[in-house]
């Protein structure tokens, strides 16, 4: 069994979904071959054997019945020699088959995982709850594409293989089967095109429910403290009523496409058992040949089915691979792709400039920036993390020369709605796992998140939901601050980072924070006065620009003449 996760996985073609799973197939070959290789000689056995019971009738009730035992006997050697084959290449065939939908699987949500790694905040233009169902739904459509490609490429080939027998056995009859397999083929494919549709229509509303769904658990104790549950609750019905309509015109097709492929293979069985009785009355085929057709009508309508099947598993699998490439176009802007320079060695001046608004950050200063709006706020952390474009000096050179994953571990900024992760919080906190368990409760000391983990039934080991939506928002503000601290970076950016928290614990993690990043470079974008007291710089920011620059002591005495005159 080959390796799943590949170290090289290549560049995926995401032009169209039908190129996407053309390159899945192009990185598999070997499976897929071995798939088809196993199918064709499955479906081939599978077909011949109703010929094989046509000649051991024949030879024991024909017309001229053969009476030597060696000759009855190659007639029953074949059924076996069918048979074996039949098992064992319906064993290699199930084995690749699955072999192939799991490395389509494995190598899909690889490849989304690390884009969506690579790409990091651009993906906000993305519904979470898009990537997440990728490996819930979509790789598994993507997967079973691969896995009955081998079956439906046997399909085929046996499908010309009983034509040309039925054809040397009855001319008349071998022809109607031909034909027949076709038509009945040709007359369920509309339906595959509303199938097709209506997936997609599925898929689209049941992708945005989830996300209400999830905004809507997220956000529960707001709901309540704002007595909003009967409009959310209206707003949650009807968009699950548009969901449960679309499923209803989904089953509806469905439901008609599994008629038409019980009752079109039917009647072509019921012609050809018709057509083949008449042959046998006026004496053109023998009764054994009458079963071989038979058996071959019956084999022609489980072909039909399987190519039905193909066509659904195809239409489903590029409506997930469609959401895939959705996910694989989405790109970092072009001013953070990153440069290919080292970081450069700190020195004693101003450690981070932003040349745009004028900010200078001092090197082991604790800089509190002060801004006219809290989109100002957000703005100017993402600048400076190169989340977003600007024009920004890293000790000098330009932050765009320098390696993205570099500058990020040493510049980390921290939004006052980071998130936590399902799982244990230990992990959550130090997901490398390098610090003991001195360090990881110094940094929840110092982020006052010491009483919140005391209070959990296990302590560090005990487990938080996704989001960390057990958790009050300041609780979870507080962890994810601890969070930041034992990253240990050169440069740590916060923004708001006592918002959801009462003024006494404000005081006290202020303190404690300072203390904590002493001499350390920290940038604290606030506008809570408690947050000066600890400052050794404070700079006013008002429409993108710098206003204002000095000390609080400076800040204290301006604002005392200010009072006086």
């Amino acid at each position: 069994m080959r390796r799943l996760l590949l170290a090289q996985h290549g560049t995926p073609d995401k032009r169209s979904p039908i190129r996407y799973l053309l390159w899945l197939a192009s990185g598999q070959v070997l499976p897929l071959v071995g798939s088809t290789t196993c199918g064709i000689a499955w479906m081939v056995s599978n077909a011949l054997m109703p010929m094989a019971i046509g000649m051991v009738i024949d030879s024991l009730f024909g017309a001229t019945p053969v009476k030597e035992p060696a000759a009855q006997s190659q007639a029953w050697l074949l059924l076996l020699a069918l048979g074996i084959v039949q098992t064992v290449t319906n064993v290699g065939r199930h084995r690749c088959s699955n072999e192939n939908a799991r490395l389509a699987s494995f190598r899909t949500i690889q490849i989304v995982i690390e884009h969506v790694a690579d790409v990091g905040a651009a993906m906000r233009s993305i519904a979470s709850n898009d990537a997440a169902t990728i490996g819930a739904v979509d790789i598994a459509n993507i997967g079973e594409v691969m896995m009955v490609t081998g079956r439906a490429t046997g399909a085929f080939i046996s499908f010309l293989v009983v034509g040309l027998i039925a054809i040397h056995i009855s001319v008349p009859l071998g022809i109607a089967v031909i034909i027949g397999v076709p038509v009945v083929a040709t007359a369920v494919t509309p339906l595959l095109g509303h199938l097709h549709r209506h997936q997609t229509e599925l898929r689209e509303t049941v992708g945005s429910l989830g996300v209400l769904a999830m905004d809507l658990a997220h956000g529960l104790r707001v709901i309540r403290g704002i007595r909003a549950e009967e409009e959310f609750a209206a707003r949650y019905q009807a968009e699950s009523k548009q969901a449960q309509c679309a499923g209803t015109r989904l089953g509806q097709v469905e439901a008609r496409l599994d008629a038409a492929k019980s009752v079109l293979p039917g009647a072509l069985i019921v012609c050809a058992i018709w057509l083949g009785a008449h042959l046998v009355v006026v004496g053109s085929v023998s009764a054994g040949e009458l079963v071989t057709l038979y058996g071959f009508a019956v084999f022609m309508s489980t072909l039909l089915y399987t190519a039905t099947e193909f066509a659904d598993k195809v239409s489903r699998g590029l409506v997930s691979a469609q959401r895939v490439i959705r996910i694989l176009n989405v790109n970092r802007e072009p001013a953070l792709m990153g440069g290919s320079q080292r970081l450069p060695a700190a020195v004693p001046s101003i450690e981070l400039l932003d040349r745009a608004s004028g900010l200078q950050v001092r090197m082991g200063a604790l800089t509190v920036v002060v801004s006219s709006t809290s989109s100002e706020s957000h703005r100017l952390a993402a600048i400076l993390g190169r989340f977003t474009a600007g024009d920004v000096l890293f000790r000098g050179l330009s932050a765009d020369l320098l390696r993205l994953d570099e500058y990020r571990r040493a510049v980390l900024v921290v939004e006052a709605n980071s998130l936590l992760f399902a799982g244990r919080l230990r992990d959550d906190l130090d997901p490398a796992g390098q610090h003991t368990r001195v360090q990881i409760e110094s940094a929840l000391q110092a982020a006052c998140a010491d009483d919140i983990v005391d209070a959990l039934p296990n302590g560090l080991d005990s487990s938080i939901g996704a989001r960390g939506y057990t958790l009050s928002g300041g609780q979870r503000q507080r962890l994810v601050l601890a969070r930041a601290l034992l990253a240990e970076p050169e440069i740590l950016v916060l923004v708001e980072p006592t918002r959801a928290l009462d003024p006494r614990t404000q005081v006290t993690l202020v303190r404690r924070l300072a203390s904590y990043r002493k001499s350390r470079t920290t940038i604290i974008i606030s506008e809570n006065p408690v947050v000066l007291g600890v400052a050794d710089r404070v700079v006013v920011i008002t429409e993108n620009l710098v206003r204002a620059d000095g000390t609080p002591r400076e800040f204290v005495t301006v604002d005392a003449q200010l009072r006086l005159a």
